[in-house]
C-alpha cells in the first residue's frame, strides 16, 4: 500500500491506492474513480498502474503517467483520457495501452505520447488517438509505429492532402530517352537502352512522362550517354547542346514552350582538351546540367507537360552519339505525390 497525498479542500487528505498486482477498482475509494481526475494523486504526480490497471471514467492528466513492466492500461468504451500541454504518457518495455472501441485518447496542445522499446498501443475503435494542435505521436526506434492490417494506414483529410514529411526530402530518379512518334525525329533510331542520333546536328524532343515528382523542385539533370566515334581529327567544331522545356496544357491562347535553363540558355557541353578525351573510349559517359531556381522548376504536372530538346554535335569532325538516359535530380520533397 501507498499513500498518495489529495487535495483537502475537496477530496480526502491521504488515497491509499493498491499497488502491487492488484489493479485500483472504484470499491477501494468513497468517490467513484472519475472523481480521481480531480485529485492531486493522479494530476499533478506520477501515477504508476500496476499488472491489469484498468481505467473508467475520464481520467484527466497534467503531470506523468507511466507504464512500466508488463503494466496494462485499458481504456474501455465510453472511456476518455484528456492529456493538457506538457502531459506525457511513457509505455516502457513491456508495457500495453488498450484503447477499446468507442474510448477515446485526448491529446491537447504540447501533449505527448512516448512509446520506448517494447512499448505498445492497441487500438480497437473507430477513433483511438486523437491529437490536437502541436500534438505528436513518436516511437522511440525504427519500426516501433507500425500498421500490421493491409489499409490500416489511411490519410483521411482533403481530396487534396497528402502524406508531408517534416524536413524536405530530396532524390534522384533515371529516365530512359524515348524517341517521339515516328516522323518528328527523322534519322534518329532507338535501342533497348538508347537513342542514337543520325549525324551532325540532328535534332530531337523527347517527352518527359513518367516519374515526374509532383510539387518538387527539379533542381538538376545528369545525362548519360556514350561518344562511339573516335573523332581522331579533333574535337567537334560544336558541341551538342541540351535543353528542358515545360509546356502549359490550359485554355487560352496556343501554348509557348517555357525553358527551364538558367537565363533561358540552352546548356552546351563543355569542350573537351581532344577527340579522344570526347571518345573517351567509347565508356558511358555523363554530363551534370542545373536548371533555374526561378519556380518554372517546380514540378506541376496537372499544368504543364515536360520535354528534353537534344542537339548532337555538328561543324567539322561532328558525327551521330548514342543518348542513354538522364537522371532527374529533385530537391524540396515536401509530400507524398510521386506522380
Amino acid at each position: 500500500m501507498r499513500n498518495y497525498a489529495g487535495n483537502p479542500a475537496n477530496n480526502p487528505a491521504n488515497i491509499r491506492l493498491i499497488e502491487d498486482s492488484d489493479p485500483p477498482n472504484a470499491a477501494n475509494f468513497t468517490a467513484g474513480m472519475q472523481d480521481l481526475a480531480d485529485r492531486t494523486a493522479w494530476t499533478e504526480a506520477n501515477a504508476i498502474l500496476a499488472s491489469g490497471g484498468i481505467i473508467s471514467g475520464i481520467l484527466g492528466i497534467s503531470g506523468e503517467l507511466v507504464l512500466s513492466g508488463t503494466a496494462v492500461a485499458i481504456f474501455g468504451g465510453g472511456t476518455s483520457a484528456i492529456f493538457e500541454s506538457s502531459a506525457l504518457l511513457e509505455l516502457q518495455s513491456g508495457a500495453l495501452l488498450k484503447v477499446d472501441g468507442g474510448a477515446n485518447i485526448g491529446i491537447e496542445s504540447g501533449g505527448l505520447i512516448q512509446v520506448l522499446a517494447g512499448g505498445q498501443i492497441q487500438l480497437f475503435g473507430a477513433q483511438g488517438l486523437v491529437g490536437g494542435s502541436a500534438s505528436a505521436i513518436q516511437g522511440g526506434v525504427a519500426g516501433s509505429i507500425e500498421s500490421l492490417v493491409a489499409g490500416a494506414f489511411r490519410l483521411s483529410g482533403g481530396a487534396n492532402d497528402w502524406q508531408t514529411f517534416k524536413v524536405a526530402r530530396t532524390r534522384n530518379v533515371q529516365h530512359s530517352f524515348k524517341l517521339p512518334p515516328s516522323g518528328t525525329a527523322a534519322g534518329w533510331a532507338a535501342t533497348p537502352f538508347a537513342i542514337v542520333g543520325p549525324g551532325p546536328g540532328a535534332q530531337v524532343q523527347v517527352l518527359l512522362l513518367e516519374n515526374l515528382h509532383n510539387g518538387a523542385t527539379l533542381s538538376a539533370i545528369n545525362i548519360y550517354f556514350v561518344v562511339p566515334d573516335p573523332h581522331s581529327g579533333g574535337v567537334p567544331g560544336t558541341m551538342p547542346t541540351f535543353e528542358v522545356f515545360r509546356v502549359p496544357m490550359i485554355g487560352g491562347a496556343p501554348p509557348t514552350p517555357q525553358s527551364l535553363m538558367t537565363g533561358g540558355v540552352p546548356f552546351s557541353f563543355p569542350t573537351p582538351a581532344s577527340g579522344s578525351a570526347w571518345h573517351a573510349s567509347g565508356n558511358l559517359q555523363s554530363q551534370f546540367v542545373a536548371l533555374a531556381t526561378a519556380g518554372l522548376n517546380v514540378i506541376d504536372t496537372s499544368q504543364y507537360r515536360y520535354y528534353i530538346q537534344l542537339v548532337d554535335e555538328d561543324g567539322a569532325n561532328a558525327a551521330g552519339n548514342d543518348w542513354w538516359n538522364a537522371q532527374l535530380d529533385y530537391g524540396a520533397i515536401v509530400d507524398m505525390r510521386f506522380q
